[in-house]
């Protein structure tokens, strides 16, 4: 039961949700979408999360799902999409981090972020990277799991930066370690770092079109080989969805049951210094680097005025000046 008032988001019908959380779900149209997402902006809200289905073989529609963390909890958002028009109001203006979510939606089902103008903000592919085309899109229903398609184009336009001296430098994808893949494009000026710009998604595997109808065993499976370096924190989260879908909770710890629930909760709790002790271990090394005897100082001058290029809005060709 939800301990904290409902989230006070007019126009729309809020349903609770039984979970380990409070949260709400409600339908929305394409006004109100945008609407209810400014709304908990202005109350200090944020996207934890953006993505899409395909209920075409259920008899339902394509839709596009947003979750907001807000003080009272989590909130749910639906929105129907049109086959005929498979386009939906634009987020990104009001959370910078919706862009991303927004292109993996269109790379995937093919649904399109439009803003007031009718234009897509970033028409670049985030997780296509040259393995399939621009206009096929491998988790609609009607394509083949297991069907080999046809290579893209892999080239992928970074945002430029201008000035006297910027160079830049290409780290990953593939890394020392364990962490996941990821390419960053750094732009530097002498010492001084201009921009960052990244490029992840290299082991997407499409695990929700993976998940849709397999048995409790696979699905714990795929959850857990969601990201190789949190494994159990993605099987703690699987195994509380499904606490919470059968209205079920996990044995006491002192009644000496045994359940993939409570095995995950004592692993979690194993795991969580891990990632802790490797990004401290990470920072002292680097700080280490920079503070090396004989090292020359850093230059208190001002580099020369450069300025990153934003991507062409609609179009994947190379950025021009702003």
């Amino acid at each position: 039961m939800n301990a904290l008032p409902t989230p006070p988001i007019d126009g729309l019908a809020l349903e609770p949700v039984a979970g380990a959380v409070p949260a709400w779900r409600a339908l929305s149209d394409p006004a109100g979408w945008l609407a209810a997402a400014a709304a908990i902006a202005r109350r200090g809200g944020r996207l934890a999360g953006l993505w899409t289905s395909d209920g075409r073989d259920a008899g339902q529609a394509f839709a596009v799902h947003a979750a907001f963390a807000t003080y009272e909890g989590l909130l749910c958002l639906e929105l129907p999409v049109s086959e005929s028009q498979p386009v939906y109001p634009d987020l990104s203006l009001l959370y910078p981090c919706a862009g991303r979510m927004q292109r993996a939606v269109f790379d995937l089902v093919g649904l399109a972020a439009q803003d007031a103008d009718g234009v897509r903000p970033d028409a670049r592919g985030w997780l296509r990277h040259g393995a399939w085309r621009e206009n096929t899109h491998p988790l609609r229903r009607e394509v083949d799991a297991q069907a080999r398609l046809d290579p893209g184009d892999a080239d992928y336009a970074f945002v430029p930066v201008e000035g006297e001296g910027v160079h830049e430098i290409a780290v990953g994808p593939v890394h020392a370690g364990t962490i996941e893949p990821g390419h960053f494009r750094f732009t530097a000026n002498g010492e001084y770092l201009v921009r960052l710009e990244q490029r992840l998604g290299y082991v997407h595997k499409g695990i929700e079109a993976l998940m849709a109808g397999a048995t409790l065993d696979k699905a714990a499976k795929l959850a857990a080989r969601t990201s190789g370096d949190s494994t159990v924190a993605y099987g703690w989260a699987y195994c509380m969805a499904l606490e919470s879908c059968a209205g079920a909770s996990a044995p006491p710890r002192d009644s000496g049951a045994i359940c993939v629930a409570c095995t995950c909760r004592v692993l979690c709790s194993m795991m969580r210094p891990s990632p802790c002790a490797t990004s401290v271990g990470a920072a002292q090394a680097g700080l280490g680097a920079s503070a090396r005897p004989g090292m020359p100082k850093h230059s208190s001058s001002p580099p020369p005025i450069t300025r990153p290029r934003s991507p062409s809005r609609g179009t994947r060709r190379p950025a021009t000046a702003a």
